[in-house]
Parts: C-alpha cells; structure tokens; sequence
C-alpha cells in the first residue's frame, strides 16, 4: 500500500481542517443566538448578501478580498481565517502526534475551540457544544475504550459517564463554595458542562490539570492585565469585571490531550494517587 510524502500528508492534513474551521465559524457566529447552523446558506454579516461558495474558500477568500466583504465592502473580522488557520494546524498535529483515536481528540479540540471563541464574545458556552460533547465523548468511549484507560467498549462508556459526573460535580462544589465566600457568581454553569465534557473524552486526570494550568493561565492574564492598566494610568478595576474562564480551560486542556503521553498522566495522577481511584 502506497503512502504519501510527509509534505503532502501535512497539506492535506491542513486543508481539511480549514475546511472544518470554515464550518467552526459558522457555529461560533449562530450557535449562542440559537441559530441553525444548516440553514439558511452563509450570508453577509453586514448586508445579509448571500456568499457564493467561490468566496467561501477558507483563508484564501479573506486574503483576496483583502479582509473585505465583496458586497457591501465592509471589514471582515480577522478571526474568519484565524479560526480557519488553527483548525488546519490542529489537524496536523493531532494527524501527526497522536496515536490514540486521533479522529475522538480532534473533534473534541474542535468542540473547544468553538467554546473559546463563543465564552469570549458572549460569555456563554451553548449547550450543543457542552452537552452534545458529553454524549460524543461517550460514545466515542465506547468505540475506542483506550480514551479512559479501559479494555471494552461497555466499560469505556461507564467510565465516560462516571467521569463526566465527578468532573461536573466536583467544579459545581468548588464554584458553589466560592459563590457562598464571594457573594456573587464565581464560575458559570457553562464552565461547569464543559469539563464535563472534557472528562467525557479523556477521564478525571485531564479535567484536574485542565483545572490547574487553566487557574494559572487565568492569574497570569489577571496580573499582567493589571499591570498593563496600571502602566497606562487606568484605574479600571478588573476585580468589578466580569471575565470568563472557559477559555483558560479550553487552552488547558488542548496542551494535554495534544501530547501523548499526557502530561495529566505524569503528573496529575502522581499527586492524586490513581491507585485509589
């Protein structure tokens, strides 16, 4: 059997995930208002024009018009080929780095980074990323066990749900004891079903380091931030401001189930102790 160039493999590799960016962004612009994401056809985000398929073309059509609509020639945000760019990238790595049920990793790293983009412009998670990724995760667990360290699919499902439960329940403890201290919304439910999510693909270890790299990845954003206002004269409290912490999780949990082995494997389970579970 005939295998392609690795320079090939990786072109391929690219341009079918900026084909399935192309769709990401279609659910991250309709999915918080509600919206199909089957239809209408994509239109317009200024005049509502509908787009002919030959401007549909991920990243090329943003850079030949030039960052413009070809309609009304208004300004098309730059996030489109982003998006588009990343997807194609996290293609390539998940096509060339991971071994296990590499098809399972790439749809939940999709599944995340619609949950980026959407937490950070809405601040809400939709529940067909959250809550259809929990049913994906588990099936995908039945299909391939390995994804939570089982050897059959029955037991590869009962730990996706098992899973799934104590990572959505144990991060509404935790938000719901801030809430109590705080005296005001500490975390979203959103956050909440998104771990569960990421437990229903890849187990309680990924969950407890997507946790922790995520809290540091948001304490580091807080202080320079602050530091950053400080240094423009600002006396904007970011304390008053309300900033969403799925992002961190998403970024946390994509640099572990992009690696393998997982780093929630070498250190996670060591601090936990694995053999208790």
């Amino acid at each position: 059997m005939t295998t392609l160039p690795a320079s090939l493999s990786l072109l391929v590799y690219f341009i079918s995930g900026a084909i399935v960016g192309s769709f990401l962004n279609v659910c991250i612009l309709r999915l918080p208002g509600h919206q199909s994401i089957v239809k209408p056809r994509s239109k317009c985000c200024h005049c509502s024009k509908p787009i002919p398929w030959f401007y549909n073309i991920p990243i090329l059509t943003w850079f030949w018009l030039k960052g413009k609509t070809a309609c009304c020639r208004k300004r098309l945000p730059i996030r489109y080929p982003l998006v588009e760019s990343v997807t194609g990238l996290l293609a390539i790595v998940v096509g060339v780095y991971v071994r296990t049920a590499p098809i399972a990793i790439f749809t939940l790293a999709c599944l995340l980074l619609v949950a980026f983009f959407t937490d950070i412009d809405t601040m809400l998670i939709p529940d067909e990323i959250t809550l259809g990724g929990i049913v994906a995760g588990c099936l995908f667990c039945f299909f391939y066990p390995e994804l939570q360290r089982a050897q059959t699919p029955l037991m590869g499902m009962l730990r996706s749900l098992q899973n799934t439960c104590l990572a959505m329940g144990g991060l509404f403890g935790f938000a719901s004891f801030a809430e109590f201290f705080l005296k005001k919304e500490a975390m979203g439910l959103g956050d909440v079903k998104l771990l569960g999510c990421i437990g229903a693909f890849c187990g309680w270890q990924t969950c407890c380091f997507s946790i922790f790299l995520g809290a540091t990845f948001g304490t580091c954003f807080f202080i320079i931030a602050a530091l950053v206002q400080r240094f423009k004269g600002k006396r904007t409290h970011l304390m008053h401001k309300m900033i969403p912490f799925g992002p961190f999780i998403t970024v946390a949990a994509l640099c572990d189930i992009l690696m393998e082995p997982h780093f929630s494997e070498k250190y996670v389970s060591f601090i936990l102790l694995e053999k208790m579970m």
